[in-house]
């Protein structure tokens, strides 16, 4: 992505705040694990979106007046760290990468604060984030400290412009989520085309990390491998039983690429479905496909939710899966939508009615505790002019399907 991607966004972003504001946006920070030991950094989604950096502990200054002046401000890096952590953004290459000519260090923003707050009316903030551990070396932000000792600057949160912003994807968001899509797809395939009576819901996950991998990717959220009464949790994520014979093997996995997340659900039989189960899944994929009739603009996801939990009520009481929608909703669980994009349950809010570039997901579900059958199909749709467009498609929803790709020439 160009780094004036980055500049357009903050523009559009200093359009949507009032004149006067002093408006103060931090990166994420490491975060421990335990001992010495940290998390693999994953940046601030609002920060990224605005900045383009996937490094920690930088801040961002935006200055509304009658031009905006922007400032980025980056950690000093001592020869010590750099030794074992290895080189760390520098000022020219945070010049490049976000598109802000005034980068300094972290260290000489306390100077320019003070005068910075003489002619602002509010300070604001993405109060949206709220970092779990703070670099105990880094100085407190002055800006905000600032403004909260002195009454006459009120802090306030802009979290809700950056949203409003994010929720329509542009042209480069997309490439990026279909990107994350695809690679999505050649893990599913790949894990799906070897999985075999005995295996480990671990050795099934196995060949997923090693895709995304392979193709640049990362998990985009804790990865859902659930076999047998398994695939009835909808957040299982110990990944430790045994797969066996005629059982269903439930996925809710999402690659993460260069900041953007895909979603996607797929449920497949181990030894193929029984007549009972695929009867089952049928009503599923008929709740899908009918969601894919309400997903258009001018609809709100409440709606598309509301639309669909009456079409699956309708349907599996028809089925005999319980006697009216209370019962029901016992075999549905959940809703059957969200926004996607930098979080895998993007901002966004659900009575906006949706609009072109919205990207959204499709997911109605079926679980039966009491056979341990639990069944999820999950799709990422784009919200399009004329309607709507299925991005993941292409991802087979059968292991025979998978099979056949896997064995033509796939990567690993």
């Amino acid at each position: 992505m160009e780094y004036n991607i980055y500049a357009k966004r903050r523009r559009q972003l200093a359009a949507k705040l009032d004149k006067d504001t002093v408006a103060v946006l931090r990166a994420d920070h490491d975060k421990l694990r335990n001992g010495d030991t940290l998390y693999p950094f994953r940046q601030n989604s609002n920060f990224y979106y605005l900045c383009g950096i996937n490094e920690p502990d930088l801040v961002m200054v935006l200055l509304i007046g009658k031009t905006v002046k922007e400032y980025l401000f980056i950690p000093r890096q001592n020869e010590t760290r750099k030794s074992w952590e290895g080189e760390k953004v520098s000022l020219e290459k945070a010049r490049a990468l976000s598109g802000i000519s005034n980068v300094f260090y972290l260290d000489e923003m306390p100077r320019m604060a003070s005068a910075w707050l003489r002619h602002a009316k509010r300070v604001g903030i993405d109060d949206s984030y709220t970092p779990f551990i703070y670099n105990k070396d880094l100085p407190a932000d002055p800006v905000v400290n600032l403004a909260r000792m002195t009454a006459a600057t009120p802090v306030q949160d802009i979290s809700r412009h950056i949203h409003g912003l994010r929720v329509v994807k542009d042209a480069d968001e997309l490439e990026l989520l279909r990107k994350a899509i695809a690679i999505t797809r050649a893990g599913i395939i790949y894990l799906a085309g070897r999985i075999k009576p005995g295996m480990y819901e671990y050795q099934a996950t196995a060949y997923l990390d090693a895709l995304f991998t392979y193709l640049n990717g990362v998990h985009g959220f804790p990865p859902i491998v659930a076999s047998g009464p398994n695939s009835t949790v909808l957040h299982y994520e110990k990944r430790n039983r045994q797969v066996k014979d005629r059982e269903l093997l439930l996925l809710d996995v999402g690659a993460e690429y260069k900041g953007y997340s895909a979603d996607i659900s797929r449920t497949f039989a181990v030894g193929g479905l029984t007549k009972e189960q695929k009867a089952l899944f049928d009503l599923v994929r008929e709740a899908h496909a009918f969601g894919l009739t309400t997903i258009k603009p001018g609809i709100s996801i409440r709606q598309v939710n509301e639309k669909i939990r009456d079409f699956q009520v309708k349907t599996y009481v028809k089925a005999g899966l319980g006697a009216d929608a209370k019962e029901v909703q016992q075999v549905i669980m959940h809703n059957v939508s969200h926004f996607l994009g930098l979080d895998a349950h993007d901002v966004g809010d659900a009575d906006q009615p949706l609009a072109p570039g919205m990207v959204l997901t499709l997911e109605p579900g079926l679980y039966l505790k009491d056979k341990g059958w639990g069944f999820r199909l999950e799709d990422d749709i784009l919200v399009t002019e004329q309607g709507n467009e299925n991005l993941s498609a292409a991802i087979p929803t059968t292991i025979e399907e998978c099979a056949k790709i896997a064995a033509n020439n796939f990567p690993l």
